[in-house]
């Protein structure tokens, strides 16, 4: 869901969109897990890991959806050497989301 939200946003906020539609789709994504997860380590800190993993894996979807829709969309900067600096950026975005999806998958496994 998370990754279809992130999509959602980018979109709202390249196309001309409802541009609330973005902070919707975050706020949908972001806001019950972290939630909860202060309400456990309040209540039930063995507990807290759970939903810890869950909230990163929607802010990894986030991050996934959104680098998606720029390059489904072809988003790029206009001058040449910004592209090849955009597309540098691109390749450790996708290197560090997944460090993060294998860290996160660690967590849900232990």
């Amino acid at each position: 869901m998370a990754v279809f939200l992130g999509l959602a946003a980018m979109l709202a906020l390249t196309k001309k969109i409802i541009e609330g539609l973005a902070g919707v789709a975050i706020a949908a994504a972001l806001l019950p897990p972290a939630a909860v997860t202060g309400i456990l380590l309040v209540m039930e800190p063995s507990s807290a890991t759970r939903a810890f993993t869950i909230t990163m894996e929607n802010i990894i979807g986030l991050m996934t959806g959104g680098l998606l829709a720029s390059l489904i969309l072809d988003i790029v900067p206009r001058c040449y050497y910004e592209r090849s600096s955009a597309r540098r950026m691109t390749l450790r975005i996708i290197i560090a989301l997944t460090i993060m999806m294998v860290i996160v998958a660690t967590l849900i496994v232990f």
